[in-house]
């Protein structure tokens, strides 16, 4: 299954995130980083028109990958990386961190912050 399909999103919805992030490496390292990502594909769509190019309901779009939590957007994130191919070195080279890298570091903070299992409140 695509990463595309796994989050719902259409072949068109696909097409208007990789045409929008054309030459662009999303900086991960800030904490409202997936809420500046959408404003660039609100603002892109704004210049472009891509949602009239792919067909694409932007309302609704939006409105999914807002639902999204932060690992699946990530994953999606990954997917532009590949399709674009873009390189880790590319990442690092302007102090930002790639998705797999931000997926990791979520999921540490998440096994740091559960409980000990043997702790009593």
């Amino acid at each position: 299954m695509s990463t595309a399909e796994k989050m719902g999103l259409s072949p068109n919805e696909m097409n208007l995130i990789y045409d929008s992030m054309n030459g662009k490496i999303p900086y991960l390292n800030c904490l409202n980083w997936k809420d500046n990502d959408i404003s660039d594909l609100i603002e892109n769509n704004g210049y472009y028109d891509l949602a009239t190019k792919w067909e694409v309901d932007f309302a609704f779009f939006i409105s999914k990958l807002n639902e999204m939590q932060a690992i699946d957007y990530l994953e999606l994130l990954n997917d532009v990386k590949t399709f674009w191919r873009i390189s880790d070195v590319e990442y690092h080279s302007i102090g930002n961190i790639t998705p797999l890298e931000k997926i990791a570091k979520i999921a540490a903070e998440m096994i740091s912050n559960k409980p000990d299992a043997n702790e009593r409140p």
